[in-house]
């Protein structure tokens, strides 16, 4: 039976990815895949290292995708689309030809836990991109099972709050989860998701946190007007063995890279 990195690596060699062998001083062998010079390397509670170690290592290696345990048992979906959207695989779907629409607690919450890494999060404002029925032409016939527009990205958002930046007051929204059709790009989906949030609630800014293993690279932050604001500690996590995977806990010993904190301000006469 093959563990969870040998299918891992089987899916991505499917793809074209390279099977590498990673060297972590004090643990040996840790699976990974290359492609050009793109890394993804996969990690588990039994190979996870001490938190400065890891943080060491990954520096050192030149930041790879960090792949964990449980992200592939229960969003295996989720990581291949990753894998296919690094090599430029995905369904391209341009973000001009879908509706932007408020969406319930129930549609978020169920495309979250399909198809985000994280699963849901409680957030005030939800929106979806919808492609509508009549571009079924660009999407193959399995990802278009029923009749009506298909749901491709899905966005949620906290309520504004006044927080003191450099410069004084503002209103900030926090954009809490992002997640889209696992195999497709759409291609403008994030533009068209903040102006739409401009227009609606008139926010100053609008900040986010990202995963520093998940994320791969700041230039799609950078590309939409967000700056770097912080890079927070790691956070750790125990592994629960019922559910098969990590865990928030304070005194647990597993740990991610630490989380980026970006944040986009709009200016008072906004044009997109």
């Amino acid at each position: 039976m093959k563990t969870w990195w040998e299918s891992w690596q089987s899916v991505g060699r499917s793809l074209g990815w390279e099977t590498v062998t990673m060297t972590l001083p004090s643990l040996g062998f840790l699976p990974g895949l290359r492609h050009g010079n793109q890394v993804m390397m996969g990690l588990s509670p039994n190979t996870a290292p001490s938190q400065h170690e890891l943080a060491d290592y990954w520096m050192q290696v030149g930041k790879p995708m960090l792949v964990w345990e449980d992200q592939w048992i229960h969003h295996s979906n989720v990581v291949e689309s990753k894998l296919r959207h690094q090599m430029g695989k995905s369904i391209r779907i341009p973000g001009r030809l879908c509706q932007f629409q408020p969406i319930s607690h129930d549609v978020y919450r169920n495309f979250l836990d399909q198809y985000h890494v994280f699963g849901s999060a409680r957030a005030a404002h939800r929106y979806g991109l919808y492609l509508p029925e009549s571009y079924k032409r660009l999407v193959p016939a399995e990802f278009w099972p029923q009749k009506g527009p298909l749901l491709v990205s899905v966005s949620g958002f906290s309520k504004s709050q006044t927080w003191i930046r450099p410069h004084g007051p503002s209103q900030s929204m926090e954009w809490i989860r992002f997640a889209t059709l696992p195999f497709f790009h759409v291609v403008g989906g994030w533009q068209k998701i903040l102006h739409h949030l401009w227009e609606i609630h008139r926010p100053d800014d609008v900040m986010t946190y990202t995963d520093r293993g998940w994320q791969g690279n700041s230039q799609s932050m950078l590309a939409l007007g967000f700056q770097l604001e912080a890079i927070l500690p790691a956070l750790h996590f125990t592994w629960d063995l019922t559910k098969k995977k990590r865990v928030l806990d304070e005194q647990g010993s597993i740990y991610n890279v630490g989380t980026e904190k970006w944040i986009k301000y709009f200016p008072p006469q906004l044009s997109f």
